[in-house]
């Protein structure tokens, strides 16, 4: 179990993986001609805009969490499977951007020990949330882009039935999460995102 240091470590990390994904989504979508997250206050970095409480809370208990999803509608779009996928693909490569620069940051800290503990902390969960915020957030499950992106390439009544079913699949996917599927799913996308992150470091640094 984490200790409180570590509670307060995660929150500005949370903040920042959260806050970025889907201000990159928004502002795709924006680009892409739907107005939506515009009118309603989301094109912005502002955490405050995006945390959901709940979300944060079952983030920093269960390590499985969420936050408020981007509006928009798909009708806006002149091409909704394209326009999804690149939604979908402007939050997970923000997220692995951002984790990426907090690396680097990380690896010339602890090279130059300048740094406090605390921070190198805060910088560790930004790595370790913006990725796994980003891919989780991919994956086929109400609530998170993945599942909208899915239901373009699906037929009608099965959309329809899958809307219908969003609260028990959202359910499930907790549960899951609580005896390590998820990470179980996540954790060799997560290494090999790493491995990159090394690579690169390596060959800068």
């Amino acid at each position: 179990m984490k200790d409180f240091v570590h509670y307060i470590a995660m929150l500005p990390a949370i903040a920042i993986a959260i806050s970025i994904f889907n201000y990159a989504q928004a502002k795709m979508a924006i680009r892409l001609g739907d107005m939506t997250p515009k009118q309603w206050g989301r094109d912005t970095i502002n955490p405050f805009a995006h945390i959901d409480l709940l979300g944060i809370l079952v983030m920093l208990i269960a390590s499985v969490g969420w936050s408020k999803p981007i509006p928009f509608s798909p009708y806006n779009f002149k091409k909704p499977r394209n326009a999804m996928i690149q939604i979908a693909l402007a939050g997970l490569g923000a997220n692995i951007l951002v984790a990426f620069l907090a690396y680097v940051g990380m690896s010339i800290a602890v090279q130059v020990s300048t740094v406090s503990t605390g921070l190198q902390m805060v910088m560790s969960y930004i790595v370790t949330l913006c990725i796994g915020f980003g891919v989780f957030n991919m994956l086929p499950v109400p609530g998170f882009i993945g599942f909208y992106v899915l239901l373009q390439y699906l037929p009608y009544e099965w959309q329809e039935k899958l809307l219908g079913a969003q609260l028990w699949f959202f359910i499930g996917i907790l549960v899951l999460g609580q005896f390590g599927f998820l990470g179980a799913v996540i954790r060799p996308v997560f290494a090999v995102i790493l491995g990159i992150f090394e690579t690169i470091v390596q060959l800068i640094l």
